[in-house]
């Protein structure tokens, strides 16, 4: 074989190297950048969901301070607090399910890793599909409440 043909075949088989290498890090960043955004969009609505629920809650107190009862948390209906897409489940402080509507496959587990103001995300496998779940938690009344929300949107099954 002739000198610039064995060149040639190096320098394509050193091309072709480069160029794989070069898509697969921009496939994984843009992956990467995408997950991000999904995180980030669904902590956003996680905390809009919680001030919705605390706002709902601080109403709800001034009202019965008039009577001098305490709302009760058991009664809130967390339906008409998630955005669509999304479920909540709203757990005490001893981390029992005060009002729900996850499926009941789903496992909570994610309130054991909340340590303080701090927001969790975490992705869950669900049947065949994937979701991300968001927890965080809130003082009323002196005690602390953990909001979990889940949503689906946005994730592919075979992504993750």
């Amino acid at each position: 074989m002739k000198l610039y043909v064995k060149i040639f075949l190096c320098s394509m088989a050193t091309l072709s190297l480069f160029l794989s290498v070069s898509a697969y890090v921009l496939i994984s960043k843009s992956f990467q950048n995408y997950m991000d955004r999904e995180f980030e969009q669904v902590k956003n609505q996680h905390t809009y969901i919680k001030y919705n629920i605390q706002s709902k809650l601080l109403m709800s107190k001034n009202k019965k301070q008039l009577t001098h009862e305490k709302y009760d948390l058991s009664i809130l209906d967390v339906s008409r607090y998630t955005i669509e897409g999304n479920q909540i489940a709203i757990l005490s402080e001893d981390k029992k399910i005060i009002s729900s509507n996850l499926p009941n496959d789903l496992s909570v587990d994610i309130v054991n890793l909340i340590n303080g103001d701090s927001t969790i995300c975490k992705v869950e496998s669900l049947d065949k599909s994937k979701i991300i779940m968001v927890g965080g938690s809130f003082k009323h009344n002196d005690k602390i409440y953990y909001l979990i929300s889940a949503t689906n949107k946005g994730i592919k099954n075979n992504w993750i």
